[in-house]
């Protein structure tokens, strides 16, 4: 069941409504049936192989910019930008025409082209640059465990536009797209050639891009990727982020299935709600990792990087709870230079990032 949100009543008053358990009654002769949600996304007709591709094409871009992290490697922004765009000739599966690229919003797009851009030439720059101190690098934490590709103002671009992705395709395709325009969907022909409604299918599709395996729970994760992964660590922090989204997410398969269009705006605000969640939850997981481990600059450059990516990507859930200026306030408290940057800057993002999103202190303690 929903857990009701101490720091947003409004929410908690609709997620209420969805408490009582779900069910439909078909009458058969005076006879009645009772039906209940399963308690797995394993629905006979549910279809989401074009996200799955898009979650692997993503892992074979991440892998590639990574690469640079080792000393002599010099990316292709060529070759980067082939597997963003989708070219089959860079994956080892069929990729059935899918891409990244044409499914990011049209700004987000804009901003990840120029961070493969800055990618590259970082690892042009610490390929011809001997110095330790200065210009991009490789960069290697204090007990010598991690080494990480850094611009020159420490941004681990790699990072950025694996959380910049996630932000702004899946993020933005599942919210801003598949589940904002939902309830407009045709929900009693089925698709031509196909076995499931266009609501059946735009439903299937969000829930592919969670990254979430159909038995995903916080006790059950393997095979948890990207978003679903990252749940965990609202849900360690005592929000119940990822059983929430889950229950959210198949108990609103049920009633789209069952045509019982009552509780499905309330499961939609749930996913909207816990899928935010997850993601400021995790950018100020990493906020408080960076404080932690300011004097590393390796260990502070990558998780500012991943903490800057995550809360840039809050902007892209049409329904989202706060506004892209107050996104813009956090990110200007962690300006442009992680090396510069002072343990105030990242205090600072800290409580702004708490203070719009209302966040309970024994939460942020927990994160």
């Amino acid at each position: 069941m929903f857990t009701t949100r101490r720091f947003a009543p409004q929410a908690a008053t609709l997620l209420l409504a969805g408490l009582t358990l779900f069910s439909s009654c078909k009458n058969d002769d005076d006879a009645t049936t009772e039906t209940t949600a399963p308690s797995s996304y394993n629905f006979e007709n549910a279809s989401y192989s074009g996200q799955t591709i898009r979650l692997k094409q993503l892992d074979v871009l991440t892998a590639e910019m990574k690469s640079a992290n080792t000393a002599g490697v010099v990316l292709s922004e060529d070759k980067l930008l082939a597997i963003y765009s989708g070219d089959s000739a860079q994956f080892d599966f069929d990729t059935d025409g899918k891409n990244l690229s044409s499914k990011t919003e049209t700004e987000g797009k804009v901003i990840i082209e120029d961070w493969i851009n800055k990618l590259v030439q970082s690892s042009i720059e610490a390929d011809t640059n001997s110095s330790s101190s200065t210009g991009a690098r490789q960069i290697t934490s204090t007990n010598g465990d991690k080494t990480y590709l850094v611009a020159a103002n420490g941004f681990e671009y790699n990072q950025m536009i694996t959380k910049g992705i996630m932000g702004s395709v899946f993020y933005y395709q599942a919210t801003s797209d598949y589940l904002y325009g939902l309830l407009s969907d045709d929900n009693t022909t089925n698709l031509e050639g196909k076995d499931y409604t266009a609501m059946e299918h735009h439903f299937d599709e969000a829930f592919g891009y969670f990254g979430a395996p159909t038995t995903f729970s916080s006790t059950s994760t393997e095979g948890a990727q990207y978003h679903a992964s990252y749940s965990s660590k609202g849900q360690g922090a005592g929000l119940n982020t990822s059983d929430d989204i889950m229950d959210a997410f198949i108990k609103g398969r049920f009633a789209v299935s069952e045509n019982e269009m009552g509780d499905l705006p309330t499961y939609i605000a749930a996913i909207n709600e816990n899928w935010e969640e997850t993601i400021y939850a995790s950018g100020l997981h990493y906020l408080k990792g960076a404080q932690a481990d300011f004097s590393d600059k390796a260990l502070r450059c990558h998780q500012l990087s991943e903490a800057y990516a995550f809360i840039w990507s809050l902007q892209f859930n049409i329904s989202k709870s706060v506004t892209n200026a107050q996104i813009n306030e956090v990110l200007d408290l962690l300006g442009d230079d992680f090396f510069s940057i002072s343990t105030t800057d990242i205090a600072a993002a800290q409580t702004k990032l708490v203070e719009i999103f209302a966040i309970p202190t024994d939460v942020v303690t927990a994160l």
